[in-house]
């Protein structure tokens, strides 16, 4: 099941512990900041655990408000998730409010209607689930050695789009086809 960060602001933490509830009912991991049984604790580095959440997470829930908009913290926090390449799940949950760097990107509005907002927080939810997860953990090592890839490391190993697609364009042509020909790719590891 997915790994969910769930963003904030401190002022809204009874809506992120809506979310929270509905994610962990739904049976995936979720963190936030303040809940007791998996948020930060006393005397934890708190810049140091959010930022290793971040890491672990396939996804993020922003609470958007305009406490949320307000605070340079959230965006900080989105902003690294979408450096990662994590799913951004924006949950408006008061009416209006956009943040700039999600404008490209669907919300579910919970100010409107927090039943149909949870049925599509689900959905996407499931899509991750079912591509293996985008998260990594911090003890875990991007290095697999000699074995083969599996599915679930896709987050750390790529860069290599344009290259395939190059490579699927020239099996692809009229020329390869017609005479039957060896393509070899030869390159460093990674």
């Amino acid at each position: 099941m997915a790994a969910v960060f769930i963003s904030h602001a401190s002022t809204d933490v009874t809506a992120a512990t809506e979310i929270h509830q509905w994610l962990v009912d739904e049976g995936h991991q979720a963190f936030l900041d303040q809940d007791l049984s998996d948020g930060i604790l006393v005397g934890e580095a708190w810049q140091s655990r959010l930022h290793e959440r971040l890491r672990w997470a396939d996804a993020m829930a922003c609470v958007l408000t305009s406490a949320y908009l307000a605070s340079p913290w959230c965006t900080a926090e989105l902003a690294i998730a979408q450096s990662r390449g994590s799913r951004l799940l924006p949950v408006r949950t008061e009416p209006g409010v956009r943040h700039p760097l999600l404008d490209s990107i669907q919300y579910a509005d919970m100010a409107g209607d927090a039943s149909a907002a949870r049925a599509a927080m689900a959905e996407a939810l499931l899509r991750i689930d079912a591509a293996g997860g985008l998260g990594w953990r911090d003890d875990r090592s991007p290095f697999p050695g000699l074995r083969a890839l599996e599915a679930d490391e896709h987050s750390v190993f790529f860069g290599r789009a344009r290259e395939i697609d190059q490579l699927a364009t020239l099996l692809r042509s009229p020329a390869e086809r017609a005479n039957p020909a060896l393509l070899v790719v030869v390159g460093p590891s990674g």
